[in-house]
């Protein structure tokens, strides 16, 4: 079993198509915006988060979930799909909704076998991304392009 729990801007044009077609369903429903502890809960009670995008520069969402230990199934447009990626920390799909639809599929049969596997992976990919390691990274980039110009 599993259910889906949409969250987003409640001003977005397509949320009213979105709410009138799953008003009816009991594996879905719209839980509006998510922010502070309303956040934090649904992240620490997730199982899967999921970003579709044609083109997202830097998704925060994704970064949070992975810190929350949250597996995502993505899609190529959401810049976070790349080869650089710890395996296991993402399911990646096609910009389709029949291949979406499979790819959520076969994640929940993958997950259910070792979702520690996948929470692990998840919270090792966050790593990257944390304010230490991006420090460092830059402070090491820096004194890289100093030793350039220096030599």
């Amino acid at each position: 079993r599993f259910h889906f729990s949409f969250y987003g801007n409640e001003d977005d044009i397509d949320v009213a198509y979105l709410v009138k077609e799953i008003e009816n369903t009991h594996i879905a429903n719209y839980c509006g915006s998510a922010y502070g502890e309303k956040k934090d809960s649904v992240l620490r009670h997730a199982d899967f988060f999921i970003l579709t995008s044609r083109y997202e520069g830097m998704p925060m969402g994704v970064l949070e979930a992975w810190s929350y230990g949250v597996p995502c199934i993505l899609t190529e447009g959401t810049n976070m799909t790349g080869d650089d990626v710890i395996k296991n920390a993402y399911w990646k799909s096609d910009l389709d909704s029949n291949r979406i639809c499979e790819t959520i599929t076969g994640a929940v049969e993958q997950f259910v076998k070792t979702p520690f596997t996948y929470r692990m992976a998840a919270l090792e990919e966050s790593k990257k991304y944390n304010w230490d390691t991006i420090a460092s990274n830059t402070i090491d980039l820096f004194k890289t392009i100093i030793q350039r110009r220096i030599s």
